[in-house]
């Protein structure tokens, strides 16, 4: 059985053991068109094909590229042949193979290993490749390693050692065959304790040879640390030490999870059970064939990972690794060995994967997965759970995520899972920060079923709606099914029409339709508890949620599904009665967070302008309707400058909406005009959550007051300040017009800061706490050369009051830092340096576009800031002198130990952060520097990536 998977997928070790992921392999079908529009294309290089024939196990690339490198219609099947016939008589010449380069024929050597299973052509392949280099044909000499590990797989020992090279390669049945003189076996280690002695996974690794080695322990660490931090029992086996034999960094996250019982290392001679044995690439086949090894398997799946770019060549044939496995295992028995070449990492490759994953999770799964999130609803919760688990429709799972109630909603929760086997919870240990959001992308993640619905924890869902939906998406092939509902006050009880009602009018029912054909659909509410999903549709297309410290988040889920769906039925039959004026209900929010909807449009108009093509003007004349009718939330606006910020940032997206080719009406143009104007442009906004006395709040307001040069505005965050600092804060506002006061009660630094970066309108961002202080000449011209460079992220230098000491020992690294030649020499860099010792100006539009924030638990809460940030900026630059002073460096050491403590803060920030950065556009420059921060986050006893100590 083989199959293809997505790279990088850090629960891969977790859905492996679970089987959770049925393998199937790609149709990788031939057309003589393609081939000849690929051999001709000047956009298509010979690595590209390769590419195809490796990861997708391609035989039209492998054509295309013979057919490219013979310059006629000769396919495979005509080389084989005259590489078989001249497999007897080396000496010969053959008409096509003389027209070929030996370069290029080794390329097509290597793409017909991994496209076909053709052993005897390519064999054949090998040894015309070998006797013409031996001949003196010109051969690349980089490449001899590889062939030589080739010929010696086919048994040509004598012709490889002739050839040279530095291969390794033992083979089953025979001596060892050996280039060179690397025959160490795995050191001991750490022995295996016995409560080790029974493993869920054990992975077998063997980064020797691997030529981009850092990738490859990085990905393997991040599948280690998933799994751990999930329960699972896992080991490792490896010839050597991870950290001897790789020397960086990520192999010490492996080594830190061993050290600390996470993970148990073993060695050859280790008697051991295991449910799944995970080979992590093929290369660790060859790596461990000294001697049958003392291992009990239910399972082994082999990864066979291009990207572990084997220095040797990928020369590894299926049928010999599943030959050796089964020697190497002793089990005769052939089916429980899983070979599994992964796919490239394009995104159409990998949503295409996705799709395929889903519908044959289907057949061992439920029809339908709900997904309820809970955060302090233990009053109406109970009512909820029923009306789902009594509906007409029975094979479902319902998947409820507690946000770490406290109101006893857990022990409802519990009561039901108890009481039936289709309820699985997950209970966080720290609440998310925003809405229902992220819990809500927690229980997408987990869904198993054919379909995918949500229900509110304080809603009524009817008995008949899931079955009457279901019925409709099966009959029709949906993609979404959008029903009615109803709502009813939590006083009267009075049960009243939808609030939408009239929106969806002109669409027609029972029909299949789309956003592009009916744009009304995007008119209605957006809320998800009134829909069913095809989950093999929201995997094609990556949906889920926006998460941030926001709420509203159904908005930008609605217009993303309904922009990639092209099967959408409306029904008119009641899903949910809606529970209505209950408090602590999202719409009860403060006025000036709804500056969200201007994050939610944003996101709404990225999805849009992902769309196809021909689908997009209707779709941006919805948008910049919607965007008009939305004009509500600026006029419910009672903070005059909250008001004048969301307006502008309204403008701002219909300008975007304009250039992608929206017509904006001359009425709403008007408006548009005034918006745009009503709020001064700033080079700079700073953000000061204001807590403590009014002393500190003078000496970290009036450097940035002082600042000349440069427009700056300053939103302050009282965080429930009375008294003298009360009044200052007054006197500031009465007297400079370009501070604004905002309240938000006592949540920590991170919720203030989090809670007005919808209102940012500068071009930069800072970000104070009250005791910083800034020096305004270096803030000037750290800003003006940001502006002049045209930074995404400008970084500085902290300097601690009365740490001189402590600053000079970082010197070094900061100059290394801005000698670094490349964004991404940067990003890494000041990954490794941490969050802690770094100001940070970030653009503005960066910030908000990639829905970046702090988070919300104490001292950690520069920490996502930190990582988001650099995983997505492009241009980032260094200041090399600082521009800001902060709180003593030991105090802020001691409230990290204290709340260090707290190990559900540790775990819901590394869930997050790890979930986010996967998605960033610079994901794989950070990966490694991560890993290791990730690992030391766990670990008790160590302040890890926030306080940095030098050496």
């Amino acid at each position: 059985m083989t199959g293809v998977l997505p790279l990088g997928t850090d629960d891969l070790l977790i859905r492996l053991h679970r089987n959770e992921i049925e393998i199937d392999a790609l149709p990788a079908e031939d057309s003589e068109i393609e081939r000849r529009e690929l051999r001709s294309s000047p956009f298509i290089s010979d690595e590209r094909l390769m590419d195809a024939a490796r990861d997708l196990r391609s035989t039209w690339a492998l054509n295309a590229l013979v057919e490219r490198a013979t310059g006629s219609t000769v396919d495979w099947a005509d080389l084989r042949g005259e590489l078989i016939a001249h497999g007897t008589r080396p000496r010969m010449r053959e008409p096509v193979l003389d027209r070929i380069p030996l370069a290029r024929l080794w390329n097509i050597t290597r793409a017909a290993i991994w496209a076909t299973d053709d052993v005897e052509a390519t064999d054949a392949a090998a040894a015309f490749l070998a006797h013409r280099t031996l001949a003196g044909d010109d051969f690349p000499n980089d490449q001899r390693d590889s062939l030589s590990a080739v010929l010696l797989r086919m048994g040509r020992c004598r012709l490889a050692q002739r050839l040279g090279g530095t291969a390794h390669v033992e083979l089953p049945g025979r001596a060892d065959v050996a280039l060179d003189d690397r025959t160490e076996r795995v050191s001991q280690g750490n022995q295996m304790t016995a409560s080790w002695r029974a493993l869920d996974v054990l992975v077998i690794a063997d980064c020797a040879g691997v030529a981009t080695r850092e990738a490859f322990i990085a990905k393997m660490a991040a599948e280690l640390i998933e799994a751990a931090a999930r329960g699972l029992r896992v080991g490792v086996l490896h010839r050597r030490r991870i950290v001897d034999a790789c020397d960086l960094q990520p192999a010490e996250a492996v080594e830190q999870l061993v050290s600390q019982d996470l993970v148990a290392r073993i060695d050859d001679d280790t008697p051991v059970t295991a449910d799944l044995v995970v080979v992590r690439h093929a290369g660790a086949v060859q790596g461990h064939l000294a001697r049958r090894l003392r291992i009990d398997a239910e399972r082994v799946v082999i990864i066979d990972d291009p990207s572990s770019g084997d220095a040797r060549g990928k020369t590894f044939a299926r049928a010999d690794v599943a030959e050796t496995v089964h020697a190497w295992f002793g089990s005769p028995a052939p089916n429980w060995l899983t070979i599994v070449p992964f796919a490239a990492t394009a995104p159409r490759a990998l949503r295409t994967t996705k799709a395929q994953r889903s519908d044959a999770e289907n057949e061992n799964g439920p029809t339908l997965s709900i997904v309820m999130p809970v955060y302090n609803v233990a009053r109406f919760l109970e009512a909820a759970i029923v009306s789902v688990l009594y509906q007409e429709f029975q094979d479902f799972e319902l998947i409820i995520i507690d946000d770490a109630s406290t109101d006893g909603s857990a022990q409802i929760i519990d009561m039901y899972a108890t009481l039936d086997t289709r309820v699985r919870v997950v209970s966080l240990a720290q609440n998310t920060i925003g809405g229902a959001g992220i819990p809500s992308n927690i229980g997408i993640r987990l869904a198993r079923g054919k379909y995918l619905a949500f229900a509110d924890s304080d809603d009524v869902v009817l008995r008949g709606g899931i079955a009457r939906m279901i019925e409709v998406a099966d009959r029709n092939g949906a993609d979404v099914v959008i029903g009615g509902f109803a709502t009813f006050s939590e006083d009267l009880r009075l049960i009243e029409p939808a609030y939408d009602q009239g929106r969806g009018a002109r669409v027609p029912r029972d029909t299949v339709v789309s956003a592009a054909s009916h744009p009304d659909l995007l008119r209605m509410s957006p809320v998800p508890w009134r829909k069913l999903y095809r989950r093999a549709f929201i995997d094609e297309f990556a949906i889920e949620y926006p998460e941030g410290d926001y709420f509203y988040e159904d908005n930008p889920l609605h217009w993303t599904v309904l922009v990639f769906a092209k099967r959408v039925l409306l029904i008119d039959e009641r899903i949910s009665l809606h529970r209505v004026d209950r408090a602590g209900q999202t719409t009860k929010s403060a006025e000036h967070k709804k500056g969200a909807y201007a994050h939610h449009f944003t996101t709404a108009l990225r999805a849009i302008l992902g769309a196809d093509r021909g689908q997009r003007d209707p779709l941006l004349e919805a948008f910049v309707e919607r965007l008009a009718a939305s004009q509500w939330v600026v006029r419910q606006q009672t903070h005059l400058a909250a008001r004048s910020m969301i307006a502008k940032r309204f403008a701002t997206l219909f300008d975007r909406a304009t250039a992608a080719g929206a017509v904006v009406p001359a009425r709403v143009q008007e408006t548009v005009d005034a918006y745009r104007s009503g709020y001064p442009y700033r080079d700079l906004t700073v953000v000061i959550p204001v807590h403590g006395g009014a002393r500190r709040l003078r000496r970290t307001l009036d450097p940035v007051l002082a600042t000349t040069g440069i427009s700056i505005d300053v939103l302050l965050v009282n965080e429930a300040t009375g008294g003298e600092t009360a009044d200052l804060l007054a006197d500031y506002v009465d007297r400079h017009p370009n501070v604004h006061l905002f309240e938000h009660g006592r949540r920590g630094s991170g919720r203030s800061w989090n809670s007005v970066i919808p209102l940012v309108t500068g071009r930069y961002a800072l970000f104070l706490e009250v005791g910083d202080v800034v020096d305004p000449v270096a803030l000037r011209s750290a800003v003006q050369r940001a502006n002049l460079e045209g930074a995404d992220l400008m970084l500085a230098r902290h300097r601690f009051k009365r740490s001189s000491a402590e600053y000079a020992a970082h010197q070094e690294e900061w100059r290394r830092l801005a000698e670094a030649a490349s964004a991404d020499e940067r990003r890494s860099m000041a990954a490794e340096i941490g969050a802690d010792e770094t100001a940070r100006l970030i653009r503005t539009e960066v910030l908000q576009d990639a829905n970046i924030f702090f988070g919300g638990a104490g001292v950690f809460d520069e920490l996502p800031f930190h990582w988001q940030s650099l995983a997505n900026a492009d241009q980032i630059s260094i200041m090399e002198g600082p521009f800001l002073t902060r709180k003593h460096a030991v105090r802020r050491r001691e409230i990290i130990r204290r709340e260090h403590a707290n190990s559900g803060i540790r775990e819901e920030l590394i869930r997050w952060l790890h979930h986010r950065l996967k998605d960033s556009p610079h994901h794989d420059a950070l990966v490694a520097q991560w890993a290791v921060a990730a690992v030391r986050l766990t670990d008790d006893h160590t302040e890890g990536d926030f306080i940095h100590e030098p050496g």
